[in-house]
């Protein structure tokens, strides 16, 4: 099983925390997926309804891809003084830990924790001397905040480009 990095103090003072992920979360990760998603479809032009029916279906498939290509993956939830803020999955392979998926509901992006905790998960694989690396859409801004982390491109795979980081 593949251990969950420990969070940072000053996270931690936040009351930033990781839990497993339970069968009751898919609902609220379903709301992850739809966030980061709906712009994407709302061009397709399909009616409210058959918008929210494909992206529910579409957060069903990621979420058994991942269980099934990333056995013994931790599954968790970011959670905020309680409140459940986001998704960090994690899979420790030999010499790699790879960052599944990082998100977080919109109204807690852009607080600096997403960065904090891949700070952490980078300082525990670094102690270990393991790499850690993400595939990253192409058009996520998210690869200019891994970039300032010292992630560099490794790979391309379809619409995502394979960035790791490595302990210097």
């Amino acid at each position: 099983m593949t251990p969950l990095p420990d969070i940072p103090e000053a996270l931690a003072a936040q009351g930033v925390a990781l839990r497993p992920v339970a069968d009751d979360d898919l609902p609220f990760l379903g709301d992850i997926y739809d966030a980061y998603r709906r712009a994407e479809v709302e061009a397709f032009g399909w009616p409210p309804a058959t918008r929210s029916a494909f992206l529910a279906d579409q957060f069903v498939l990621q979420h058994r891809h991942y269980i099934t290509a990333y056995p013994g993956a931790a599954f968790s939830v970011v959670t905020v003084k309680g409140e459940d803020a986001g998704r960090l999955y994690l899979y420790r392979g030999v010499g790699d830990m790879r960052i599944v998926d990082i998100a977080f509901l919109p109204a807690w992006c852009n607080r600096g924790i997403g960065g904090a905790l891949i700070k952490a998960v980078m300082a525990d694989a670094g102690a270990r001397g393991d790499k850690v690396s993400i595939h990253v859409e192409r058009s996520n801004p998210a690869q200019r905040l891994y970039r300032r982390l010292g992630f560099g491109q490794a790979g391309e795979a379809g619409p995502y480009v394979l960035l790791e980081w490595t302990v210097r």
